[in-house]
């Protein structure tokens, strides 16, 4: 899946490692 650095917006658990919120 392709989630920019940021985009957690709903996005799972899992891809909260490439937001950093």
């Amino acid at each position: 899946i392709d989630i920019a650095a940021g985009d957690c917006s709903a996005l799972s658990s899992e891809v909260a490692s490439y937001c950093d919120r």
